[in-house]
């Protein structure tokens, strides 16, 4: 059900989704990958970076961070999913820029990653020119989606709580 509500977001809002554990870890498969992630993360060392960022972002969103930047300077918006009352996870959305990057500064961005993660640096400036940039009517509705998107996981844990209990009442009659 994870996976779907996550997919069904991405969906909407035409951005990548993740869920990912209290530690970073991801619980479900990336929702609509954009091209630059993707090709980070059919290598080893992009992969291992990417999932860097998540533990960061997991890390410093149990202080109540909404917003970050992954190590390809990626936008990211997080929201906490509880179970249960204690926290869960994270839902993150991103893979996308909220203005256009300043091209030198992307340039050397990408020429770092490219080095970093062992990767042709044309092929991944390919990849680059396809990361979302965010209108600004668009902003608002991201910084507040994950959290329904969150919300919607939370009810369906308590829903699936609530059913094991009552299936654990019948089974000790």
């Amino acid at each position: 059900c994870v996976q779907s509500i996550q997919d069904l977001f991405s969906d909407v809002s035409q951005i990548s989704a993740l869920v990912v554990d209290k530690a970073g870890r991801p619980i479900t498969q990336v929702s609509r990958p954009c091209a630059f992630c993707l090709k980070l993360a059919q290598n080893p060392a992009g992969l291992a970076a990417c999932q860097d960022s998540w533990r960061q972002i997991a890390q410093q969103a149990s202080s109540g961070r909404k917003f970050f930047t992954c190590h390809a300077g990626l936008q990211y918006v997080c929201a906490p999913v509880s179970d249960q009352n204690e926290p869960g996870g994270y839902f993150l959305a991103g893979q996308f820029y909220w203005q256009a990057p300043e091209a030198r500064e992307q340039a050397e961005r990408l020429r770092r990653t490219a080095s970093q993660a062992d990767l042709d640096t044309d092929g991944l400036q390919q990849a680059a020119a396809a990361i979302p940039v965010l209108a600004p009517g668009q902003h608002q509705q991201v910084e507040t989606w994950p959290q329904s998107a969150a919300r919607a996981i939370e009810s369906i844990l308590r829903e699936r709580t609530g059913l094991i209990q009552r299936l654990q009442q019948i089974a000790n009659l």
